[in-house]
C-alpha cells in the first residue's frame, strides 16, 4: 500500500506534459482515474507481472463464482 501512495504522490506532483491528459484531467475526473490506474498498473506491471495476471485471473474467477452464486441466494 505504500508503493501505491508513493507512485499517486509522484502522480499528483509530476507536472503534464501531455496536453490531452491535462484536458482529461480538467474535463472528466473519470478518465482521469482511468489514466492514473492505467500508469500505476503500467508502473507495476514492470515489476509484478506475473502477480498482476494472477490477481486479475483471481478477479475474474471471483466474479465469475459470484454470478453464478448469487441466483442460489
Amino acid at each position: 500500500m505504500k508503493k501505491i501512495f508513493a507512485l499517486l504522490r509522484a502522480f499528483k506532483r509530476r507536472k503534464q506534459k501531455n496536453h490531452l491528459t491535462k484536458v482529461a484531467f480538467g474535463i472528466f475526473p473519470k478518465l482521469s482515474l482511468t489514466i492514473l490506474i492505467t500508469n500505476i498498473a503500467y508502473a507495476f506491471s514492470k515489476a509484478f507481472l506475473v502477480k498482476i495476471s494472477f490477481f486479475s485471473a483471481s478477479i475474474k474467477a471471483t466474479l465469475s463464482f459470484l454470478t453464478f452464486a448469487i441466483p442460489f441466494f
